[in-house]
């Protein structure tokens, strides 16, 4: 089941020498309760880069623990921006 949920997170990456870069851990507001959650990515499935209506992109598929449940969900990183969000749950 997909969820579009568009939520801004604050993330931690790792950059390579080639300037390729991977993400690690983020934090984000939860809009409802407005707690704070960190997740710690366990897994990243895919990457693509990806322009949609002339927005340029970098999305990563990853796994990790949500609130104690595991979950595969998709980042989006906005390269004009250089914004990151959870823009889909996937599970």
């Amino acid at each position: 089941m997909k969820q579009t949920v568009n939520i801004p997170v604050q993330l931690i990456s790792s950059c390579s020498t080639l300037g390729t870069f991977t993400p690690l851990r983020f934090r984000y507001t939860v809009p409802e309760t407005h707690e704070l959650i960190t997740v710690d990515i366990d897994e990243i499935l895919s990457k693509k880069e990806n322009i949609f209506i002339g927005i340029h992109e970098i999305i990563f598929t990853c796994t990790a623990t949500i609130q104690e449940m595991k979950k595969i969900f998709s980042l989006r990183y906005s390269i004009v921006t250089h914004r990151w969000y959870i823009f889909q749950m996937l599970t």
